[in-house]
């Protein structure tokens, strides 16, 4: 799948935008060796910044940027994973919506999200922290099933449970935070979270799908995803970032230019370069 890059902001193929993830895969490269599950190509984080023409994004903006845009190769399962919702884990934390578009996905790939009707919150903590590392299902089969194809969106509101399997190209767009609370991992020893899990929850939200091939939006409390044409195969979605204001970007020219909200951040489709790599990313101030 290869992706295009419109706008001022073009990450750069830089090493230090992947991250290794015991999930991961090799479609975005490798590190020391090691399977990259993420490339963080658009972030204003400091503990893991990208860049762009050579410098850090966040000293090209001023103001909130409000959002962080990575793409996740999925070579095995990700854990069973909730993110809290703004204020869940203090009064100055920040949530986590996020959004995904799919780019590419193998026969069999498969997305959980959301519990299954009947389902409550503390049965769901109570499966997980019941099953072995090779009783997935007794998990996964709390929660809804559906078959990814490119070109698909989903937008996950904060507290909706979720896993990835693998197989699986993908956008992710999301607030700018990482918060990430496992309830359930594989075995892979990695730390879980199920009381901080548990008090995020919310068995009342669904997730919210846009087949590929079709017109129509996701809106949710952070973040709006749309797609006005349908085009012949590569799907080209465009992501829309809905609460943002007050952000400018700093133009090569030096002139400074707003951001206002509703403004499109990222498009895909035919072009040129590899998924993960620039160009990526996006019609910013058009």
């Amino acid at each position: 799948m290869e992706v295009s890059a419109s706008g001022p902001w073009v990450p750069d193929d830089d090493p230090r935008h992947l991250v290794p993830r015991p999930w991961g895969g090799r479609r975005l490269g490798t590190v020391a060796g090691e399977p990259v599950g993420e490339a963080w190509v658009l972030s204003p984080l400091p503990d893991r910044p990208s860049y762009v023409g050579g410098r850090q994004l966040s000293s090209l903006v001023d103001g909130p940027l409000g959002l962080l845009v990575k793409i996740l190769d999925t070579a095995a399962p990700l854990s069973v994973q909730v993110h809290p919702d703004d204020g869940d884990l203090g009064p100055d934390r920040l949530g986590k919506e996020e959004a995904w578009i799919v780019l590419d996905a193998d026969e069999g790939a498969w997305i959980r999200a959301g519990l299954r009707e009947g389902v409550d919150a503390a049965s769901f903590v109570e499966a997980a922290r019941r099953a072995d590392a090779d009783r997935a299902e007794a998990v996964l089969g709390l929660l809804e099933a559906f078959r990814p194809r490119p070109g698909d969106m989903v937008l996950l509101p904060a507290g909706v449970p979720h896993a990835l399997g693998p197989g699986l190209l993908l956008v992710e767009v999301q607030q700018p935070t990482d918060a990430t609370l496992r309830l359930y991992d594989y075995g892979r020893g990695r730390p879980l979270h199920l009381a901080d899990a548990a008090r995020v929850l919310r068995p009342d939200r669904r997730p919210q799908h846009l087949p590929a091939g079709t017109i129509g939006r996701l809106e949710g409390a952070h973040l709006e995803l749309r797609r006005d044409v349908v085009v012949e195969a590569p799907d080209t979605p465009t992501v829309w970032l809905a609460t943002s204001p007050g952000a400018t970007w700093d133009a090569p020219d030096g002139r400074r230019h707003a951001l206002p909200v509703g403004t499109p951040v990222l498009t895909g489709g035919g072009g040129t370069g590899r998924a993960g790599a620039a160009p990526l990313v996006a019609a910013w101030a058009r």
